[in-house]
């Protein structure tokens, strides 16, 4: 415990989190110092450098890896850790296009069934495989397609990674590059290599191809394409079929994609990481079983953005616990000690500190162990900005108070890494039986097959198949039962009978939990189980013995059933299902009355050699107080946000008459996001204290409330011209867009778009090419010459374009930067006035560079809604409550409060309560002096100094966050480019923009 308590205390880089490094623009030396030298400062251990749309900086070139040794070099110097992720953006295995040139013959290939409604079957071609007549007037066709070219994979088709050749040349193109240059590094500076949802297939259909016909017949015995329809349509040998196909499939993708990836990382002293696409369970056609291919990475891992997880339900996040449980279990199971989440994307641009740690508790009692934060930018220029808002970086108000949520990351991940979790209940995972279910979509004619979100095309089998086991999952949590979830292919190698219990790897469990929708298992499966009852072994089965084995029916499960029934406990409901597992083990943890924990509590029980630790976790939106046993006579808090083991204060001691020796009721008061970890001790804590009597002082009232940046108002609408063809206005997204096309591109190259060497960067534009982009702005007729002289303007790669204001040429020769690097700011206050101001671009010839965005005007100002969008007018005082219906709708920086108090008498204990307010952080002063930052609730300050008799400055500083300024603000989909796009035609009302509030609503206690 020793050793531990000095690793709790100063948690080391390893334990500590490493984002998604986002390379998204024109990479320089000076952003990457930059960059990491922050990182350092907010607690930030390393980070994945992830190649990202918008990159200009040309993939696994030269000048990348010169860039590539720059970041090593500085993270040596800071002391961080700088890790591969494998891709141009993502899914893992084309190399940014490098695989596909060097082996075209690898495009995958993949079948669709299309439905014709016809009396007569369509003409055979090369392109169908089969036709089945479903009726006298319709028949199913089967056609294979090869994977087309898309600007996702720079405009080439996806590889087949179940064949062997594309990760032998994706290694050769990718991995191989990197141990060329940074070898030395490997496992030092280096230590991960990170993979992005590679799947057998990123089509709509299944994955096809003659070398998986060829494979099929060696491994089975008997043709595909002659048993093709029992893949899509029910028959007598249907499960049979799809079991094979699946089975099959499955070994494809892990001995030619995963197992090579794996031994390769191995040998050059890498640990293989990342996520596959386990979001789609039980779907087998993008991956046949994700937990297995977990078995062949060094350190597996998940991802669980933002808008997949909803806190404010009760059932939303139940897929998603069971993938954590998933990855979890075979960490565990394998011994594989670090389990990665990439996290948090898509949260958008208000997400703060305590969405973060709300999201991270969440994943981490749960099992995860390195978290990647998703994403940290380089810069959001142009489309940039529409990527899964939000940003890990400084363009983020609440990014400079980041530390404290570093380091309580780090300091539970280095909790849980230390710590062992001993779980004793299995619970099969029915994948192999959603196999036998799984029919793909069936197109009509005309649709085109998609790869998004797979998932959604389960049949009704499938659904309920995922349905029940997500719910089983959930329940099991929600009453604080112990278990992981069984794959049986990792079953298959790495099971066993250890003295009367199932052994899975390095675990073994008391109980084997056949969930309700299970009709199938493996052959090895049943072996395994007939053994276990051999040994006196128990299961637990919450419908009838299963009916299939490897996809044929079989009575060899209902027999075993028979013969041991003694030892075979068949449930019909979960909730018997629960008494049945608290007979075999009783759960660890209960509420003093016997009734599990509150709900949005999550329990975790860490073994150490010298007393256990309890994690608790509050994922709700209230406080929860409640109490539990705990065993031994003492207890103490690990305190995370300074690494010190304290008394934990709450603690009463007591015994039960029905309790264990040296047991204790201990309470629990946990605030919303919040968490406990207490640890067991053999010391007697006295709870008695000596009540502490307060003094409250309350401010209602403020000497002063002022910003501490100059006020914004962002120009989200334009007038666009392309050649002699006005187009009107519209959202400045919508004429970036509407721009590109008019240039001969489907799109803005740099929004979801992978450049191919550097073949974006070289276009050339004919000189009569460009377009002007025209923003108006009003100013009211009562505005001052102090607002006018005020006005500065930001634009975006202002170099790039001709820039006039109410027709007069400004230079940016002596701008700033604002905001961002690729954002120059100037003075403009001679060149405004009264009433409606334009502001032009010109951009002729067109140019690679040139995204349409909004463009933003600084100043001492306040910004109002008016009938077409905003007008800017002279500012006014500020009081409490929502800045954004004071005159700062957009504003994205902090607004402080100051107000004089005076204390009565010495103080040693001064306790500070901030009120309802609305912000990402808030920080407190005192006579001048940073008392630090409050992240998450109970948003209060306890000081523990000597402050005099007499009169101090109390200064709140509110900090606001990126949402108002950058939207979308007519959306609330996900937010990416779609989302900015989805906005009226013509600026509306000002009141019709979504402004979420900001500000101190109320005053701020004292109490000393």
């Amino acid at each position: 415990m020793a050793n531990f308590k000095k690793q709790f205390e100063n948690p080391a880089n390893e334990f500590r989190s490493m984002p998604f490094w986002v390379w998204n623009g024109d990479m320089s030396k000076n952003k990457i110092t930059e960059t990491l030298e922050q990182y350092k400062r907010v607690g930030i251990g390393g980070a994945f450098v992830h190649p990202r749309p918008g990159l200009i900086t040309e993939y696994l070139s030269e000048k990348w890896f010169d860039l590539w040794q720059h970041a090593i070099n500085e993270s040596k110097r800071l002391g961080l850790e700088c890790h591969i992720y494998d891709e141009n953006s993502y899914p893992s295995g084309f190399a940014g296009g490098h695989v596909i040139s060097k082996i075209p013959y690898a495009a995958a290939k993949y079948m669709v069934p299309r439905k014709f409604e016809c009396s007569t079957p369509p003409e055979k071609n090369e392109e169908i495989l089969k036709i089945i007549e479903l009726d006298k007037n319709s028949f199913l066709v089967i056609e294979q397609n090869v994977s087309p070219s898309n600007p996702w994979t720079a405009w080439f088709p996806s590889v087949d990674r179940t064949l062997p050749q594309v990760a032998e040349e994706f290694i050769a193109s990718t991995h191989e590059k990197y141990s060329q240059h940074f070898s030395n590094e490997f496992g030092k500076t280096v230590k991960y290599a990170f993979t992005d949802e590679p799947a057998i297939t990123n089509s709509g259909g299944l994955p096809f191809s003659p070398f998986i016909c060829k494979e099929f017949k060696r491994e089975h015995g008997y043709d595909l394409m002659d048993n093709l329809d029992s893949v899509f349509v029910n028959k007598n040998n249907s499960y049979q079929v799809r079991f094979d196909y699946y089975f099959s499939l499955q070994k494809l993708w892990i001995n030619n994609f995963c197992k090579p990836l794996f031994n390769w990382c191995e040998k050059n002293n890498l640990k293989f990481t990342g996520h596959f696409m386990e979001h789609e369970w039980p779907n087998p056609a993008s991956s046949p079983s994700v937990m297995a291919s977990y078995e062949w990475m060094q350190s597996p891992g998940i991802d669980m953005l933002a808008f997949l997880v909803d806190f404010n339900s009760e059932t939303a996040n139940k897929l998603h616990l069971m993938n954590i449980k998933e990855v979890a279990s075979v960490a565990r199971q394998l011994g594989k000690e670090r389990v990665l989440c990439e996290v948090h994307g898509g949260g958008g641009y208000n997400a703060g500190p305590e969405d973060f740690k709300r999201m991270c508790d969440w994943i981490q009692i749960n099992g995860v162990n390195l978290v990647c934060e998703h994403l940290s930018y380089q810069t959001i220029c142009g489309a940039r900005k529409y990527d899964w808002a939000q940003t890990f970086s400084d363009h983020s108000p609440w990014f400079k108070f980041y530390k404290k949520q570093g380091d309580h990351q780090a300091r539970l991940s280095c909790a849980l890494v230390n710590g062992k979790v001993e779980n004793r209940v299995l619970l099969l995972q029915p994948t192999t039986t959603a196999w036998l279910h799984y029919m793909p979509k069936v197109y009509d004619v005309f649709e085109t097959p998609t790869h998004m979100k797979m998932c959604e095309f389960l049949n009704d089998e499938c659904q309920k198949i995922k349905d029940s086991q997500a719910d089983a999952v959930q329940f099991l949590s929600d009453n604080q039962v112990d278990f992981d979830l069984g794959d049986e292919f990792i079953i298959e190698n790495h099971a066993s009978v250890e003295n009367g219990k199932f052994a899975v790897g390095k675990c073994c469990y008391d109980v084997v939990v056949i969930p309700e929708t299970m009709e199938n298992i493996l052959d090895s499966t049943l072996t395994i189980l007939e053994n276990y009852l051999e040994c006196g072994g128990k299961i637990i089965s919450v419908s009838n013995p299963l009916k299939f084995v490897n996809g044929r029916i079989n009575d060899e499960v209902k027999n075993l059933a028979e013969k041991y029934k003694d030892n075979w406990t068949v449930v019909d409901n979960r909730q018997n299902l629960l008494t049945a597992i608290d007979k075999i083990c009783r759960l660890k943890i209960k509420c003093v009355d016997g009734a599990p924990l509150p709900k949005n509590v999550s329990y975790e029980n860490l073994i150490f050699d010298d007393g256990n630790i309890h994690f608790f976790i509050n994922s709700g939106f209230d406080y929860v107080n409640f109490k539990v046993n705990l065993p031994k006579s003492g207890v103490e808090k690990l305190d995370t946000s300074n690494g010190n083991f304290c008394r934990y204060q709450s603690t009463k001691i007591a015994r039960p008459e029905n309790a264990r020796d040296d047991c204790q009721i201990v309470e629990i008061n946990i605030p919303p996001a919040g968490h406990l970890l207490l640890r067991e001790t053999d010391e007697n804590y006295s709870f008695s204290e000596p009540e502490e009597k307060f003094t409250e002082i309350k401010i209602d009232c403020f000497d002063s409330i002022e910003r501490t940046a100059k006020n914004i108002l962002p120009i989200h609408y334009c007038n666009l011209t392309v050649g002699k063809e006005n187009f009107g206005e519209m959202p400045a997204a919508v004429a970036n867009a509407k721009c590109w096309t008019e240039h001969g591109f489907k799109d803005d190259i740099w929004s979801n778009s992978i450049q191919f060497k550097n073949n974006y960067s070289g276009f050339k534009f004919d000189e009569n090419s460009g377009f002007v982009a025209e923003y108006l702005f009003s100013i009211d007729d009562s505005t001052n010459e102090n607002v006018l002289s005020s006005l500065e303007l930001a634009i975006e790669r202002q170099e790039n374009y001709e820039v006039f204001i109410n027709g007069k040429s400004i230079s940016f020769d002596n701008s700033e930067k604002w905001f961002d690097e690729n954002i120059k700011k100037i003075p403009v206050g001679n060149y405004a006035e009264i009433g409606t101001n334009s502001i032009l671009l010109k951009a002729k010839p067109f140019n690679i560079h040139c995204e349409i965005a909004p463009v933003y005007l600084l100043g001492d100002f306040a910004v109002f809604p008016v009938e077409k969008g905003f007008v800017i007018k002279n500012p006014q005082p500020l009081k409490t409550g929502d800045w954004t219906k004071q005159g700062l709708p957009f504003y994205n920086e902090s607004v402080k409060y100051i107000a004089e108090i005076e204390l009565n008498e010495n103080t040693e204990l001064l306790n500070i309560s901030i009120g309802d307010w609305n912000g990402s952080v808030v920080t407190l002063e005192i006579d001048g002096e940073d008392y630090g930052a409050s992240l998450w609730p109970p948003y209060s300050f306890k000081l523990k100094k000597h402050f005099k008799k007499g009169k101090h400055t109390v200064s709140v500083e509110i900090i606001g966050n990126l949402g108002n300024l950058m939207g979308p603000h007519f959306s609330d989909r996900y937010p990416i480019v779609w989302s900015w796009l989805d906005a009226p035609t013509i600026e509306p009302r000002g009141a019709e923009y979504k402004i979420s509030p900001y500000g101190l609503e109320e005053g701020i206690n004292l109490f000393f």
